[in-house]
C-alpha cells in the first residue's frame, strides 16, 4: 500500500509562504472544541474564531488580525479545514502508534 502524501496546510501572507511546525495538543484541542461549538457562533464571530485557530496552528507568526488583514476571503474557511484534517491525521496517526494492552487469556 503507497503511503498517503502528508496534509501540511500553508497559509500566503504578503507573498510569503508558511507552514506550521508540527501541531501541539493546543491546537487540537481548540480544533476540537471549536468543530464542538461552531453552531453557536454568529458568523462574525465565527470568522473571527477562524481566524484565532489558524492563527494558533501557525504558533504565533501570525495573529488573528494579520488573518483577518491580509488572508482573502475565500482563503480563511479552506485554509481553517486543512488545519482540521491536518491536525485529525497526525492525532490518528499518533494514536495508531500506541499499542493495545494485551487482555488476559480466555476473556
Amino acid at each position: 500500500m503507497a503511503e498517503q502524501k502528508k496534509i501540511v496546510p500553508e497559509l500566503k501572507i504578503n507573498g510569503k509562504t508558511m507552514r506550521p511546525g508540527n501541531p501541539k495538543a493546543k491546537i487540537w484541542r481548540e480544533v476540537m472544541k471549536f468543530a464542538d461549538e461552531k453552531k453557536e457562533f454568529t458568523d462574525g464571530e465565527l470568522m473571527d474564531k477562524y481566524a484565532k485557530v489558524i492563527a494558533l496552528a501557525f504558533g504565533g507568526a501570525v495573529t488573528a488580525e494579520d488573518i483577518m488583514e491580509q488572508v482573502e476571503l475565500e482563503e480563511i474557511v479552506p485554509t481553517y479545514r486543512k488545519i482540521y484534517a491536518w491536525v485529525i491525521d497526525v492525532a490518528t496517526k499518533k494514536l495508531e502508534q500506541i499499542p493495545n494492552g494485551e487482555t488476559p487469556e480466555g476473556k
